[in-house]
């Protein structure tokens, strides 16, 4: 044991308790000796007060002295050092506590444990030792820097330790316990990692990862689990709506045993509104995958909300998985001829109505075509209006039409040569509120010339009506060749999702109401494009039904815990929680 100074600087302070001395020996007064005549007795008076005064200023000037000492070393912050290598160091050591919380660490009580030791750690400290605080799993937070207030440390620790539903990444954490060690000056820097030390976390280190010069990582507690069994819910295939006329539909869950022993008769429940729909056994081999599948029959139209669930296990956070499905009968679509031919195939509706109603159709989709607009209340009796190179519509047509698109209905617009740019802006966008997402401005392009013509560039595919077209040999839409199309302007508000290779539109949305409008600025048929005849064609106009009729937004309808919502519809101030069934809770960011 040995007497070291956390601030032995300060030590250069002992000098100044030689003021005093020097102030005093300075200062001293020197007795003048004067011959005077016999004045034996007040000699002697005189030295007995001398002596009491000289002691009086020797005690005061230690006194002096000492509090000028003490107050040096206080500066210092002196302390008896047990272990020789803190000494060295500076007489103190600074700590930074690791705790994992992802979400591998809810296996049985190892949560627990981890908080326990993070505890006995902190305990164990010396006063005079710092410590820092980090919580780890995907990312690292910092949740106290370094200090010396114990308490405090120990109180985040209770009141913040909780599990994530996050996977572990070491990196970020050790380099950010590197970082808080950048302040401490003196003294030993010691990491605590304390974990289940997964794998994966180690596996975004490279060979370039340091940590700083003198920083020491100790794994303060190993919470490994030797031959643990955990089955999770990895994946849900469910079809993203089902019809009641079709066959069944199909809902896979992959189920993952993480186990080092095969498991059979492992029960698998699908739960849908809360009801038990189903239930599986399977069999998984050791760290090996199988397919639950379940096949229903929906009697309804709507939106259900459903989860497939395991039996419960050491590690329950991954026991159950959520998803949506819509039900839906068939889709009924009304295509309106504005150039009918005097055969079939020379109609504006013929590649569309044959693109409608393929063989083997997944959704099945009931089409009537007509060169008339629907009567009455007809037209309630659809899903999507279409319109062909349509001329005009009279305006109590276009009322009903609006009312139809108002309260749910999709609109699509095809143009062609029939087309009118004033007599369009005059019958669908004058009055209170534009029908159509843009105004039309000219045509543009010869139809005749098939030399000249521009492609398809641009295809917003993270739009749900392009997500089946995102990966590779699922549709090109480059290949088509348009002669002629509209120059259009957009309106405020208005969606761009495809547009040509001079960046003008070539497919625009708007929202109108609770329905939708999607225009395209070429046509349907043969007589501006070649697009009907590409292999594209086909899927683009069944995703544009499915599209307005399920009625289908850029939200995601499933989420991972902690993946970013875009919510429409709200009008929260930031920061509010608006709490939704069954247990969750949305904070609005901005």
């Amino acid at each position: 044991m040995g007497l070291s100074f956390l601030s032995p600087l300060f030590l250069i302070g002992l000098a100044g308790a030689s003021i005093p001395i020097i102030i005093h020996l300075l200062n001293r007064e020197r007795a003048r000796r004067v011959l005077f005549s016999s004045l034996r007795f007040i000699k002697n008076a005189h030295q007995a007060n001398v002596k009491r005064h000289k002691l009086k200023q020797l005690i005061l000037l230690l006194m002096r002295t000492l509090m000028l000492a003490i107050l040096a070393l206080a500066f210092a912050r002196p302390f008896f050092a047990q272990d020789p290598q803190i000494a060295e160091k500076g007489g103190r050591r600074n700590v930074v506590i690791i705790l994992d919380n992802s979400y591998s660490m809810g296996y049985s009580d190892n949560f627990s444990r981890a908080k326990s030791e993070a505890m006995n750690v902190i305990s164990d400290l010396n006063p005079q030792d710092t410590a820092a605080l980090i919580f780890n799993s995907d990312t690292a937070l910092v949740v106290k820097e370094l200090s010396s207030e114990h308490d405090e440390i120990k109180m985040a620790l209770n009141a913040h330790a909780k599990l994530t539903y996050n996977p572990t990444n070491y990196v970020n954490a050790i380099q950010a316990a590197d970082e808080v060690l950048k302040f401490a000056n003196i003294g030993e820097k010691v990491v605590y990692l304390i974990s289940d030390l997964q794998k994966v976390g180690f596996q975004n280190f490279i060979e370039t990862d340091r940590l700083s010069p003198g920083v020491d990582v100790n794994v303060s507690a190993d919470l490994r689990v030797e031959n643990p069994v955990n089955l999770a819910v990895t994946g849900i295939s469910a079809p993203e709506i089902a019809l009641n006329e079709k066959k069944p539909a199909r809902i896979v869950a992959r189920i993952a045993n993480f186990s080092g022993k095969s498991l059979a008769d492992v029960p698998v429940k699908l739960i849908i509104d809360g009801v038990q729909m189903g239930e599986q056994k399977v069999d998984i081999l050791a760290n090996d995958t199988a397919d639950a599948i379940f096949d229903l029959n929906f009697t309804d139209e709507k939106t259900h909300t459903g989860y497939v669930e395991l039996p419960g296990d050491k590690l329950p956070i991954d026991d159950k998985r959520y998803f949506t499905l819509q039900t839906l009968k068939s889709i009924k679509v009304f295509c309106l001829d504005g150039e009918p031919g005097r055969r079939s195939d020379e109609d504006e509706t013929f590649f569309l109505t044959r693109a409608l109603n393929p063989k083997n159709q997944v959704v099945s989709i009931q089409v009537s075509k007509s060169t008339r607009f629907p009567a009455g209340d007809e037209i309630k009796d659809y899903d999507v209006i279409i319109l062909t190179n349509v001329s005009a519509l009279g305006s109590d047509e276009v009322q009903r039409l609006r009312n139809f698109v108002k309260s749910g209905g999709g609109l699509i617009v095809a143009l062609g040569d029939n087309v009118v740019p004033a007599t369009y802006t005059k019958i669908f966008n004058s009055g209170a509120e534009a029908l159509l997402p843009c105004n039309l401005v000219e045509a543009v392009g010869d139809e005749s010339n098939h030399e000249q013509f521009n492609v398809i560039a641009v295809v917003k595919y993270e739009h749900p009506l392009f997500a089946p077209f995102k990966n590779p040999n699922h549709g090109d839409f480059g290949t088509a060749r348009f002669y002629k199309r509209f120059h259009v302007a957009a309106l405020a508000g208005a969606n761009e999702l495809l547009k040509y290779d001079d960046g003008t539109p070539a497919l625009i949305e708007k929202q109108y109401g609770r329905g939708r409008v999607l225009l395209f600025t070429s046509t349907f048929d043969t007589e501006w494009t070649d697009f009907p005849q590409r292999g594209v064609f086909l899927p683009f106009i069944h995703e544009m039904v499915k599209y307005l009729t399920l009625k289908t937004s850029e939200e995601k309808k499933d989420y991972l815990v902690n993946d970013p919502a875009q919510l429409s519809g709200f009008d929260f101030a930031p920061g509010t929680t608006v709490a939704r069934k069954p247990k969750a809770s949305v904070s609005v960011a901005n």
